[in-house]
């Protein structure tokens, strides 16, 4: 077959991908931006497998968003799928916690998700090759066209320009127009959360923090709220209207054709890259490092009010995870943000005598 390879700058993946489909070539597709990595199998203009070091994106993650395992089952699959070596999903499925066809559909939207959050990506770069040796362990049979993958991320891709201009400013605070209270109170329970977050003056970013939940998921929400006169940007009136955005991407937004419709997730919108960039890797040495994953944290007292306001979201979803039962290893497996900065967040909530380590 060969090999293609390039910089995303020059081009994307969204032209990466319609090609592939269009050739229906067999190969690996790496992506790669900075310190986080994807891999897809590309199968006859398909997608059958994918794997990425972004935690966001484990499959355990996507199971316990999907409200389909609880952390406690978690723990447990996860202690047998290291005693057996057999994928988290089959231990699940063998044990009648999740039925198959549920396993399958959350396989999807992982192996969508992680390819569509790709398209977002101006730089970085990547690499189509032969395929490399087959995964040993028997996996769940998945193939995502390629092309209703690029339908999707071109739909997307529309709806994020025009969040960008309805909502410039990530950070700023968010404008509630609460002219008909009992509009508001006929609204679903995730669009009431927004609200309530948009009156306590967080901005977009914040609240995808605050519910762990994907960019995608709250943007996509936030554009459906300012059509309906619900909320907008503290500094801006742009309308639908006046941005006039395809009737294909407002369908997007309210009925995706594709596999994304999902509850709100308990993952956050963390970007691993910028920690990774700003951490200063000598706060803890692999010896540290090593001891501090065999402890058991435990909460020496409840945080105040003014305490928790002070914590970030990351923060406080952490110290939830603090039950004086867990280890920090086996917190570090249900938190989907990579292990140093969990072990620093936990560091910092020792240090405020808020847990001990």
């Amino acid at each position: 077959m060969g090999r293609l390879e390039g910089d995303l700058s020059v081009m994307p993946v969204s032209d990466v991908v319609i090609w592939l489909a269009n050739r229906r070539l067999n190969g690996l597709l790496i992506v790669e931006q900075e310190t986080i990595r994807k891999e897809f199998v590309v199968v006859q203009g398909t997608i059958t497998y994918a794997t990425t070091n972004d935690p966001r994106e484990y499959f355990s993650q996507f199971l316990i968003n999907l409200g389909l395992l609880t952390e406690n089952q978690l723990e447990r699959a996860y202690t047998t799928q290291l005693e057996s070596s057999v994928l988290l999903g089959r231990i699940l499925v063998m044990i009648g916690t999740v039925p198959e066809e549920q396993i399958i559909q959350t396989l999807r939207v992982k192996i969508s998700e992680s390819m569509l959050d790709t398209f977002r990506w101006n730089r970085g770069h990547f690499d189509f090759r032969d395929p490399c040796i087959q995964e040993q362990r028997p996996h769940v049979s998945v193939a995502i066209p390629l092309i209703d993958l690029h339908r999707e991320g071109v739909a997307r891709k529309d709806m994020w320009e025009t969040f960008s201009r309805l909502f410039p400013h990530p950070d700023q605070p968010l404008k509630v127009c609460e002219n008909d209270s009992l509009r508001i109170s006929g609204l679903e329970q995730l669009e009431k959360k927004l609200i309530d977050l948009a009156k306590s003056g967080l901005g977009m970013k914040s609240i995808t923090q605050e519910l762990h939940a994907t960019d995608y998921h709250i943007a996509s929400r936030l554009i459906d709220l300012h059509q309906r006169g619900f909320m907008h940007s503290a500094d801006h009136s742009a309308t639908l209207s006046e941005l006039e955005m395809s009737p294909e991407s407002l369908q997007t937004i309210t009925d995706s054709s594709l596999v994304l419709k999902y509850p709100p997730c308990e993952f956050g919108s963390y970007s691993c890259v910028e920690f990774q960039q700003q951490r200063d890797p000598s706060t803890l040495t692999a010896e540290e490092e090593d001891c501090l994953r065999s402890k058991v944290p435990i909460k020496l007292r409840e945080a105040t009010p003014d305490e928790l306001s002070a914590l970030s979201a990351r923060e406080r979803y952490i110290l939830g995870r603090i039950d004086a039962k867990r280890s920090v290893n086996s917190i570090l497996q249900l938190i989907p943000m990579h292990d140093l900065e969990v072990l620093d967040i936990l560091r910092r909530l020792e240090k405020d005598k808020l847990i001990q380590l």
